[in-house]
């Protein structure tokens, strides 16, 4: 895969108050029923390639501009031969098929950024799934269809609060569809507080669709993305941001 890129995210203002746990579905984006969010319980959260094989993974640490030191966790993963998928990561969209990309099958990234502070730490997650397809044989083109990402914090001291979460899911401009139009649109997210599930799980939030990603073929590495971003406090004190990023290729 190669060494990941960083990238700044834009953070929008949005509230959405959370005082407890809740399962509940929201229709987002185009209103469609395809397209919704699901809050869950760290406790009802299951995760959908908890069995999958892990394909590549990167391990690293940085200094942010702050001085924070941040430790960085992504890994790829996919089904092993005979797995059965659930329905929803097993039918290939028609539209891809049509424009001439074949389904390949399921796929999954994801990112965590870790940060400590007094030796506590705190951690976000980010994790994208999409439908891969190719195009001539898989030889030149592999293609990424967004279909589902869930975001999820960690601690381990109670002093660590978190505020102001954001995704950031899509491509600005630096993808191509199964017929080669530019693809441009990037689903925005925000809330102000996240919910926990106990003192060192949140709340899971997961979103969604069907709809709003085609196939795409990112142009350079995670241009087909989803970026988790939010502020962590220790003890009331901003420890600068955490940003996890889930992308393809």
């Amino acid at each position: 895969m190669g060494t990941k890129k960083l990238f700044k995210p834009v953070l929008i203002i949005f509230t959405l108050f959370l005082m407890f746990s809740v399962n509940v579905g929201v229709a987002f984006a185009d209103e469609s029923s395809e397209d919704a969010l699901t809050i869950l319980s760290a406790n009802e959260y299951d995760e959908v390639d908890a069995e999958w094989l892990i394909t590549d993974s990167i391990t690293y640490d940085y200094v942010d501009e702050q001085g924070t030191l941040h430790h960085r966790e992504t890994i790829w993963r996919e089904p092993p031969a005979g797995y059965i998928l659930p329905q929803e990561f097993s039918s290939p969209c028609e539209e891809e098929t049509a424009a001439g990309c074949t389904y390949i099958g399921a796929i999954s990234v994801s990112d965590a950024d870790s940060i400590s502070t007094n030796g506590k730490t705190v951690t976000a997650y980010v994790k994208n799934y999409a439908d891969k397809y190719c195009e001539g044989g898989c030889s030149n083109r592999v293609l990424y269809k967004m279909t589902q990402v869930d975001l999820s914090w960690s601690r381990t001291s109670t002093n660590w609060t978190v505020k102001n979460a954001a995704l950031q899911w899509g491509c600005s401009g630096a993808c191509t569809e199964c017929d080669n139009d530019v693809f441009n649109y990037v689903y925005p997210w925000n809330t102000s507080t996240i919910g926990w599930t106990n003192n060192t799980q949140s709340l899971v939030y997961i979103f969604k669709t069907q709809t709003l990603f085609p196939a795409l073929q990112p142009l350079f590495d995670d241009a087909a993305r989803a970026i988790s971003t939010s502020k962590p406090y220790y003890s009331g004190i901003s420890k600068g941001t955490l940003t996890a990023v889930a992308g393809y290729p």
